[in-house]
């Protein structure tokens, strides 16, 4: 990875504060390589001898990135200095997302959180643990003695998505078009000002949908947390209609988006590494250390933040209003944090990641996420205890605000 030329900086407005040595040609929606190279070896071309630990693109109306674990880390703890006022880049596509209490900042993020806390928290999450097992066994079984499968349609797009579902009551049979809401959020196409038209429409598309939800919630309050949103106060006083549906949106967003993408980068791992399934195997008894390796080593989510004043970061002017990307993949992966970082390391004493995030931001779905993967593993090993990729098959990986995976074909022998 070498500094921008001059040449290629011509198409491009850079404004005057930007140091010419830290514009580097990075697009996080379409870096060199994406859907053809490793989604983790394109992002670690940032780490490589030379690169600073934060840097400037022209893409994408111009942000910088930060490239180490450490940086990441700080952006996305520090608000003071780094809001979550525009959570997505580009700029003009994150000034449409006002999402619940993601866009807030610390003290008035807080009651917005609990909201979610009190739904999302560890106690809860491990009431599901029956019904999370169940699922598994039965998706898995499905297609065991057939010895293949496609993962991602026959497993990784139904097992969080019915889970994430039944937390919050909503009918299975609208996954597919709760799917395409979230997708015109987190997967947009085109220029900035195309991406703000796919959000603000996927935005009022998922609102149009809550509408009645929250209506028959309202009405007739369950144990679900869109029930617990519908009749939440803050600061004394009932929620707005407009603060329901933003806590309800980021609840959908988070929730459909990331172990849907996780579990086909993780098994594509695994299918490739026999050796590491066998580590499992002998630590079967140490799964919620298993799965925590395999986070630490699979981020995917890259998330932004706007530099809240003028200040002075890593020898560099850092204008207020200036966007900053804190990816999460960089974290697990930076070798200044996790020694020999792209091996999974089921033995490694410090775990160092912000795969989960950070800060005051931390992913409200983290429990839920761990115990699903925790859960799938287990089952899927007893069913299946050694599997491969098919072989002539391709993985195709795509960066983005989260990576993702296309499609993964497995096999393994049925006796």
């Amino acid at each position: 990875m070498e500094v921008m030329d001059e040449a290629s900086l011509k198409q491009f407005d850079v404004p005057d504060h930007i140091p010419r040595e830290r514009i580097y040609d990075f697009d996080m929606y379409n870096p060199a390589g994406n859907g053809e190279k490793d989604y983790y070896d394109i992002w670690r071309t940032l780490q490589e001898p030379g690169v600073p630990d934060i840097i400037w693109t022209p893409h994408n109306e111009g942000h910088w990135i930060a490239t180490r674990g450490s940086t990441v880390s700080e952006v996305l703890k520090d608000y003071t200095r780094f809001t979550s006022e525009i959570f997505f880049i580009p700029k003009t596509m994150g000034a449409e997302w006002d999402g619940l209490p993601s866009m807030l900042n610390p003290p008035e993020h807080t009651p917005y959180r609990q909201i979610l806390n009190r739904y999302m928290g560890r106690d809860k999450i491990m009431a599901m643990e029956p019904e999370i097992r169940a699922l598994s066994i039965e998706l898995i079984e499905a297609f065991a003695a057939d010895g293949h499968c496609e993962l991602k349609s026959q497993l990784a797009n139904i097992f969080p998505i019915k889970m994430f579902l039944a937390l919050t009551k909503l009918p299975y049979e609208d996954a597919d078009k709760l799917l395409r809401y979230v997708a015109m959020m987190m997967k947009p196409e085109g220029t900035a000002e195309e991406m703000a038209d796919s959000l603000v429409r996927g935005k009022k598309a998922l609102y149009d949908y809550i509408a009645p939800v929250l209506a028959e919630r309202t009405a007739n309050p369950g144990s679900d947390i869109i029930s617990g949103i519908a009749h939440a106060t803050v600061d004394g006083r009932p929620l707005t209609t407009d603060e329901k549906n933003r806590l309800i949106t980021i609840v959908l967003l988070g929730g459909l988006d990331t172990v849907l993408n996780f579990i086909p980068v993780c098994f594509a791992h695994l299918a490739q590494h026999p050796e590491v399934v066998e580590e499992i195997h002998k630590n079967a008894d140490r799964l919620a250390m298993v799965s925590e390796e395999l986070f630490r080593r699979f981020p995917l989510v890259n998330e932004g933040r706007m530099v809240a004043k003028d200040i002075e970061y890593d020898g560099v002017l850092l204008k207020a209003g200036d966007m900053v990307l804190a990816p999460t993949t960089m974290h697990g992966i930076d070798d200044r944090e996790n020694e020999c970082p792209m091996k999974v390391d089921f033995n490694r004493k410090r775990k160092s990641h912000s795969t989960f995030g950070a800060g005051a931001h931390v992913c409200a779905g983290m429990h839920l996420a761990r115990i699903e993967v925790m859960i799938l593993l287990e089952e899927w090993l007893k069913r299946i205890p050694r599997f491969r990729m098919k072989p002539g098959f391709k993985f195709v990986t795509r960066s983005g605000i989260i990576g993702s995976a296309d499609a993964l074909e497995l096999e393994w022998d049925v006796n």
